[in-house]
């Protein structure tokens, strides 16, 4: 069946608001397609088109809207299909979630409760409806028609009775949702739905069975009185993880640096405007027409007074200035007209070596970027983004300090609409180059977000990917954390959970728990992280590559040691084959296994990778200090 150039396959539910199925967009996506009853009026119509853009406002963790069209014959809904699994899978899976995830699912539900706006489609709360990414949850089903509909066990007693959805009812859901992910069961449970609905008036929720921290939140989320349960937002702060000491890494442990999002890549310019709608254009043509008419007229108006012995002369000189004019304004004309098609030409070429930047294929767009860039005037804003985006590419293959230049000179040729986007790729880079910190990825995070379309691009979101590293780097791991929960939510909101962009700032995060102190949240969320990377990705994927090195890491944490060197001797290999020897990411594997030598108290051999590291000759001032680190551990300072 085809609706709306939507493919779609197997049925996933059916309810009093249309049948839900599983479908392809005609971009080859996978989505959701909720279609609508078909004999909506056309008031009803109306109102849920505009909840539904107001939905699509809703920041936070609640998934957005492909395609809403509620005027055709049959109306319907395209949202992002869940690539993540369900909080009811992963707890029947996994059993019960640990502190520090039940506090992030809690934040993540309550910040886009609180966020809720009251001319948008209220949230079904139950955990069917979570999926969780990475560890960060998404709301991705909605109410259309305002009634209540959903599992009896996280509907408020009010809601039962026929009262009105409000903040306080969504408070008491996610209060249910916590206690199952918690415990593995709703708070109340019977044999049917009358007797549950007895059980919620008659009983209270049995506490003892979650941890003391949570059961003091559950008391007041879960109250009888919808007047004395907190609103989400207050939940936020109140599941926010309480201060503590942060554990401390042992000497020489290994720690491999987390990849940064890296430069990020620009959309391409509008294109250049045709002829005829551009003003400035033709009337420079006619001046130029007008000039040679003068010239032609000079001499023959001069034969004209000097004789009739001179008027062939002067005629055939007008005629000679007159044509020689007009090839000049051919030749001048025919210049923009050629500029102009370059101009035309050199949209789609931006737009191509950014699809084949987000594949990975840099080699490529870097050959399609210089084509741009060989025909345009350099301070062209085409040029200015081809630039920008060659950094991108030449940083994908290793050539930092080519990539540097590129993006050097983009920032001296830009406009201010897009330099404070370039300044921030030059700030990620100037890091991992070892020649820049945080502060300069913090500053250039409000100008990025200025220049962000809210929904189309996701620059924010990697700038704070980068700056996460950074904080990482510098060992300021709760600032670390929260950029890097932002990030990964910003990432999933623009990126979808498959985008290579989402799954390194995943793995990131996975990274800063390990340092937190959190191994085995870190290693569910690492290896998750890998192994979506292998599935949508490849196995030598870059990404792929390094959420192995992350995964690698945790686990020699936890005394997995030969899984931990299996692991990063199949990275250095394939980098080695793929990269070669001396590229920045070989180079960074050789560390990371010098690394885990030290912390087994192989001096000898970890020494050996470091000094190979060395004597590799690279410009990355990150990389030569980590080799030396090392080397001064292994006793060869």
């Amino acid at each position: 069946m085809n609706i709306d150039g939507y493919t779609v396959h197997e049925p996933l539910d059916r309810d009093g608001e249309g049948s839900v199925y599983r479908a392809t967009d005609p971009e080859g996506r996978e989505v959701t397609l909720r279609l609508l009853p078909p004999e909506m009026d056309t008031a009803s119509r109306r109102r849920l088109e505009r909840e539904l853009r107001a939905a699509v406002r809703i920041p936070g963790f609640v998934v957005t809207f492909h395609t809403v069209d509620v005027a055709a014959a049959q109306p319907y809904i395209a949202t992002p299909y869940p690539s993540g699994r369900t909080l009811r899978e992963m707890v029947e899976e996994s059993g019960p979630l640990q502190e520090e995830e039940l506090r992030r699912l809690g934040r993540g539900l309550a910040s886009a409760l609180a966020a809720h706006r009251t001319d948008a489609p209220r949230p079904s709360v139950e955990p069917s409806n979570v999926v969780l990414a990475g560890g960060v949850p998404a709301l991705v089903d909605f109410g259309i028609t305002g009634a209540v509909t959903g599992d009896a066990a996280y509907i408020a007693p009010e809601l039962l009775q026929g009262g009105q959805p409000t903040a306080q009812a969504d408070t008491y859901a996610l209060g249910c949702v916590l206690y199952y992910a918690a415990t593995g069961r709703p708070p109340f449970q019977a044999d049917s739905p009358a007797g549950l609905i007895d059980e919620i008036d008659g009983s209270a929720p049995d506490l003892s069975r979650v941890p003391a921290w949570l059961a003091v939140l559950l008391e007041s989320a879960l109250a009888r009185e919808p007047s004395t349960r907190p609103t989400p937002a207050a939940m936020t702060a109140n599941l926010e993880p309480p201060k503590r000491a942060r554990a401390k890494r042992v000497k020489g442990a290994f720690a491999p640096d987390p990849a940064t999002p890296g430069p990020e890549w620009l959309p391409a310019a509008a294109a250049h405007p045709s002829p005829k709608g551009a003003p400035f254009e033709w009337p420079a043509v006619w001046r130029l027409v007008m000039a040679a008419l003068l010239l032609a007229v000079i001499p023959v108006a001069w034969a004209l007074k000097a004789g009739r012995d001179a008027l062939v002369i002067g005629l055939g000189l007008g005629a000679w200035l007159a044509v020689a004019s007009l090839v000049v304004i051919l030749l001048v004309q025919l210049r923009r007209w050629r500029r102009l098609a370059a101009r035309r030409r050199a949209g789609p070429l931006n737009a191509e070596a950014a699809r084949l930047i987000r594949g990975g294929h840099h080699r490529s767009a870097a050959a399609a970027l210089r084509r741009i860039l060989e025909s345009l005037p350099p301070d062209d804003p085409q040029a200015v983004i081809a630039r920008n985006n060659l950094g991108v590419a030449l940083h994908g293959l290793g050539e930092v300090d080519a990539a540097h230049a590129a993006l050097e000179d983009a920032v001296r040729r830009s406009s201010p609409e897009v330099r404070e986007r370039v300044q921030a790729n030059m700030a990620a880079l100037q890091y991992e180059r070892g020649v820049g910190g945080p502060e300069a990825l913090r500053v250039s995070l409000p100008l990025v977000r200025r220049t962000s379309v809210p929904g189309k691009h996701g620059a924010s979101g990697v700038v704070r990917g980068n700056l996460a590293v950074a904080l990482h780097g510098s060992g300021r791991f709760d600032e670390a954390a929260e950029e890097a929960h932002e990030a990964l939510n910003e990432a999933l909101a623009y990126y979808g959970p498959d985008s290579p962009r989402t799954l390194v700032l995943q793995a990131n995060l996975g990274a800063v728990l390990r340092d937190a102190g959190e191994l085995r949240t870190a290693e569910r969320m690492l290896r998750e992280t890998f192994e979506r990377c292998r599935v949508v990705l490849g196995g030598e994927n870059a990404r792929t590559l390094d959420a192995q090195s992350g995964l690698a890491a945790v686990l020699a944490d936890i005394g997995r040691r030969d899984e931990a060197l299996a692991r990063l001797r199949e990275v250095h290999d394939v980098r080695t084959r793929k990269l070669g020897p001396g590229h920045p990411a070989t180079l960074k594997a050789v560390n990371n296994l010098g690394f885990l030598h030290l912390r087994d108290g192989d001096r000898e051999a970890a020494a050996a990778l470091f000094e190979d590291v060395l004597a590799a000759g690279t410009s990355s001032e990150a990389i030569i200090a980590r080799a030396r680190e090392g080397l001064a551990k292994a006793g060869r300072a």
